[in-house]
């Protein structure tokens, strides 16, 4: 084993994995967005999809479509 390599591997070994804590804001929750963040994202999602190549894949479709009617779902004014 070259010396490189040694480094290297040592080097791999003192890696740790960071793990988010309890209540840590990267922790398995979702983004809070205001009203004008949610519109933005409508917007810019709305035109993902109007730009996707007819080749695309057809999930990858599906889902902007799921995430455009569930923003709009949520901006829909309440009755």
């Amino acid at each position: 084993m070259s010396a490189q390599q040694q480094a290297d591997s040592t080097l791999t070994k003192e890696m740790t994995i960071m793990r988010a804590f309890d209540g840590q804001i990267s922790g398995n929750r979702p983004i809070s967005r205001t009203p004008e963040e949610k519109k933005r994202q409508l917007r810019d999602l709305k035109e993902a999809l109007a730009a996707l190549k007819p080749h695309a894949a057809a999930s990858l479709r599906e889902s902007l479509v799921a995430k455009i009617k569930a923003l709009e779902a949520e901006l829909a004014p309440r009755r």
